[in-house]
């Protein structure tokens, strides 16, 4: 997602799940014959989202403190849209992330901590710390669901420069490599199969780096 508030996500073959300028969040029907269809809408003021790797779960940290909802994306057997089953959490997330059944999420708090939540149970379920004087900014999980990379920012009163892209095993919960950047990133993005993580810095320039490698 951006932090403008847009994001896309294919959920099949014929349907999109987007968010769209800081209003709405919605499903829209495909088809190659027709201009997209919208099926759902919903408000929304979040600047964090996750979706799960199914395009089924969907997270949005609003920008009311605790203010962190739900939506469960429901289909019929033949890929029919059905409903859409919203809850509303007392969490707050700058930065979240989703993982492939949606069933477990990444949340970076504000106060520079990122917590495990246990989607079903509907419950925190760890915690990970960032490196001194770091506070999280992006969080994504790897293809295997058992690691993450993390992107870091200096806290203001460091005086430290640069951001820190960082892999960590889950099941563990320590960091396995860290990368210090000599600028300040504005995206991470990781590819389909999970496995290569971009970055995009100040300085215009992408890198790419082997998640197996960090």
């Amino acid at each position: 997602a951006r932090s403008d508030g847009r994001f896309a996500q294919f959920i099949g073959e014929n349907h999109l799940l987007a968010g769209t300028d800081l209003a709405f969040i919605g499903i829209h029907a495909l088809s190659t014959k027709a201009a997209p269809k919208r099926l759902w809408t919903a408000p929304h003021d979040g600047l964090a989202f996750g979706v799960s790797g199914d395009g089924l779960t969907l997270l949005v940290a609003g920008n009311s403190p605790r203010d962190l909802r739900g939506y469960e994306l429901n289909f019929g057997p033949a890929g029919e849209f059905l409903a859409v089953r919203q809850t509303k959490l007392p969490l707050a997330a700058a930065a979240l992330a989703l993982n492939q059944d949606g069933r477990q999420a990444l949340l970076a708090g504000r106060q520079g901590g990122l917590q495990f939540y246990d989607v079903p149970r509907d419950q925190l379920a760890g915690r990970l710390s960032p490196p001194t004087g770091m506070t999280f900014t992006q969080v994504r999980y790897c293809a295997d669901d058992r690691r993450a990379v993390s992107l870091s920012q200096p806290t203001r009163d460091k005086g430290l420069t640069g951001d820190v892209l960082t892999l960590w095993d889950l099941e563990n919960r320590q960091a396995l490599a860290a990368v210090t950047n000599q600028f300040v990133v504005n995206g991470l993005a990781l590819d389909p199969a999970r496995q290569r993580v971009a970055v995009v810095g100040t300085d215009l320039l992408v890198r790419i780096f082997d998640a197996d490698s960090l």
